[in-house]
């Protein structure tokens, strides 16, 4: 059985940052990250960001072609102005988070570690978008 390497790891709940091969935070016992998992991780969720971006770039001139009043051929938007309206904040809210994810993916290939500003304020979008997602759902109605 061979020794296990010592990798560069970080609690992400006391901020203990050392080299060893441990699985767990000598101080608060929580999980130690190795820094290469991170920045996988990390690659990842800029991949999903900038995917998230681009699909709903692409989706939002697909409804803005849709909403000419006299677009030829093609799918047309029937609702009012206040629904187009919704859909498109909503769209908007999605692409910040698009480039919240990839901001925060960027942090982690960047540094090795995830920042708990950056995530808190991607679970906040999501919370956002939650409900945004219900209000425009009453707005179609």
């Amino acid at each position: 059985m061979e020794p296990s390497i010592a990798k560069l790891r970080y609690c992400y709940k006391c901020g203990f940052q050392a080299s060893t091969a441990e699985p767990k935070c000598p101080r608060c016992r929580g999980p130690l990250q190795a820094s290469s998992g991170v920045r996988i991780r990390g690659v990842i969720m800029i991949a999903l960001g900038g995917f998230l971006i681009a699909f709903m770039s692409w989706l939002t001139i697909l409804v803005m072609d849709a909403a000419k009043p006299n677009a030829e051929g093609g799918p047309s938007f029937t609702g009012t102005d206040d629904q187009l309206l919704a859909v498109l904040a909503f769209f908007a809210l999605l692409i910040v988070f698009g480039f919240a994810t990839a901001l925060a993916g960027s942090w982690q290939v960047i540094f090795g570690r995830r920042n708990k500003f950056i995530v808190w304020g991607v679970v906040g979008f999501a919370v956002l978008m939650a409900v945004m997602a219900n209000f425009v759902y009453l707005r179609l109605d």
